[in-house]
């Protein structure tokens, strides 16, 4: 967990630094890379690193939200992986698989900001982070139902697991085939911070 009573750290260079968009190298960059870069600019510029603690809850939500943006209206990066359901739908019935995030930006920023917050310093991890957010497998429409977190109110309670969520399906590869686990085949990409905001937020409202 990230230590709340730390000494400010000096932040890299590379992040002192204003994000320069009107270079050639920004302007070459993936929409989606130039939205994660934009956004942990505007969060190093209020120093959130050293401030996310004392920051309101209403302002949490507004930089959560600002992330869920980031991540979900970009383009996903669409895994080879589907359930046999929505791969059926699909090839029968001509339905259209929903894509789905099993990891969720609003919840990503929470947990990063509560045991991982050293990446904020690390821009190379920070798009890697985002990058892997943006992974989606291939499910039906109630299957995206079911595993989504529970909405009261606009806020998001945690009533399972999302490294858990996945397990009951079965998964076929891109080559059409059953894989062999019984486990979802994506589980190595959950982090464990993630997992373990999760663990510490079960039935509690977050966000």
């Amino acid at each position: 967990m990230y230590n709340k009573g730390i000494i400010k750290k000096e932040r890299k260079k590379e992040n002192m630094n204003k994000l320069d968009i009107t270079s050639s190298e920004f302007k070459n960059l993936d929409k989606w890379e130039k939205y994660a870069l934009i956004y942990l600019n505007g969060v190093n510029a209020v120093d959130l690193y050293n401030t996310w603690d004392n920051v309101d809850h209403h302002t949490k939500i507004i930089y959560s939200e600002d992330f869920y943006n980031t991540i979900f209206k970009n383009s996903a990066n669409v895994s080879d992986f589907i359930t046999m359901e929505a791969n059926y739908a699909k090839s029968n019935d001509g339905k259209k698989p929903t894509q789905d995030h099993f990891q969720v930006a609003r919840i990503a920023i929470r947990a990063l900001m509560e045991y991982n917050r050293p990446l904020l310093l690390d821009t190379e991890k920070f798009l890697d982070v985002c990058k892997t957010l943006r992974t989606v497998v291939r499910v039906t429409s109630d299957q995206n139902n079911e595993v989504k977190y529970s909405w009261k109110k606009k806020q998001i309670q945690i009533k399972e697991l999302a490294i858990d969520k996945y397990d009951s399906y079965t998964w076929l590869n891109g080559l059409g085939r059953k894989v062999n686990t019984k486990q979802f085949p994506l589980k190595h990409l959950f982090y464990d911070w993630y997992t373990e905001f999760e663990k510490n937020n079960l039935n509690l409202i977050i966000a």
